[in-house]
């Protein structure tokens, strides 16, 4: 998100502050006076629900610093939860006291993980079961089958790294011949969404095909084979078989659908994904899961009754905010706070603490 600018020409010199920045440094100082402290002592008895993805392999958190969390940075936050006196809890355990009107402990912490990338094992799930921290990866079977280098995320991130500002493709399977401006936006998302298109159509006939024809785009962009490194596996989903592994270790696997998508206004459809989902996952030995996370937060008002009729007991979306209890408790929408390499510290804190959500409302 970019944030606002506001300028002050100060003595022939012109000062930019970031509104980011000014509210970062708002946080400083209600935390130094003790409102952080406060506001965790008033929100003591609310549920925190933590959102992580992957983790960083190479460059990938400059990329896209919510995606891909910056290495080391998820142990800090480890620490400041312990140091806070944050006590983790499963998901499904702070779900059914809440469900049954039970007051949980004090300042109760859940750690989820969405989508299944190679790299949230060792920079999020890992540290997490090292710590004692439960946690919960909410799986794409999609992808997670099919083996293949996540597409879209790939293709953005060869665009990113390029440093071309104009493309010229001629023959390449797929794309329209043509001149491309990558500084367009028009250009740029009729590039993308013709790579993207394209790669699809490659993973339904020849998985195989799709990185040779990642690595051939990224080649027209400049954009060599060993700076893309797929190999790394830093655009993948976790095997199988680490999925398992990771369930085995104490990591609950739950629900996020098949395609990654969810399909407002169309409940058969949005059943249908999520069946699928469920379907294969016990299918490959995954314990029944009966959690849910919205794709990308997108959900409607028709979820709840088809999560009902599912068997799914909860869903979790990308709103920030805290669980809570009692008359309140709603437990198809429940909000989450996204945590990621572009939040700082202090916003950490103050999320946590009740204090970010209090300057919202």
């Amino acid at each position: 998100m970019r944030s606002s600018i506001v300028g002050k020409r100060l003595g022939g010199e012109v000062l930019i502050v970031s509104a980011m920045n000014l509210k970062n440094s708002v946080y400083w100082v209600l935390r130094a006076v003790g409102i952080f402290a406060l506001g965790r002592f008033l929100t003591r008895q609310r549920l925190r629900i933590l959102c992580y993805h992957g983790g960083s392999i190479g460059d990938q958190s400059a990329f896209n610093p919510k995606l891909f969390y910056p290495d080391g940075r998820f142990e800090s936050r480890l620490a400041w939860l312990r140091q806070k006196h944050f006590v983790p809890v499963s998901l499904s355990s702070a779900l059914s006291a809440l469900a049954a009107g039970r007051a949980l402990g004090p300042k109760s912490v859940v750690l989820t993980v969405d989508d299944g990338w190679f790299s949230s094992k060792g920079a999020i799930i890992d540290p997490a079961i090292e710590a004692g921290f439960p946690i919960t990866l909410y799986v794409a079977t999609e992808v997670l089958m099919q083996q293949i280098p996540v597409i879209d995320v790939t293709v953005r991130y060869i665009l990113w790294k390029s440093d071309k500002s104009i493309v010229e493709v001629a023959g390449v399977m797929g794309i329209p011949n043509g001149r491309y401006s990558l500084g367009d936006q028009g250009d740029r998302m009729r590039l993308e969404d013709a790579v993207v298109a394209n790669c699809k159509a490659l993973s339904v006939d020849s998985a195989t095909s799709v990185t040779p024809f990642l690595e051939e785009f990224a080649a027209l962009l400049g954009v060599s084979a060993a700076q893309l490194n797929i190999g790394s596996r830093r655009f993948h989903y976790l095997t199988v078989e680490e999925l398992l592994n990771l369930c085995q270790s104490g990591c609950a696997i739950e629900l996020h659908g098949h395609a990654h998508k969810y399909f407002p206004g169309q409940p058969d459809l949005v059943e249908s994904d999520i069946r699928r989902c469920r379907d294969l996952l016990e299918k490959i030995g995954v314990p029944s899961p009966t959690h849910y996370c919205y794709p990308s937060g997108e959900n409607d008002a028709a979820a709840a009754e088809t999560l009902r009729r599912l068997g799914v007991t909860s869903a979790t979306t990308c709103n920030p905010g805290m669980v809570v209890g009692g008359a309140h408790f709603s437990p198809y929408y429940l909000p989450r706070f996204l945590d990621g390499g572009n939040v700082s510290m202090i916003e950490f804190e103050a999320e946590m603490s009740g204090v970010a959500a209090a300057v919202r409302s």
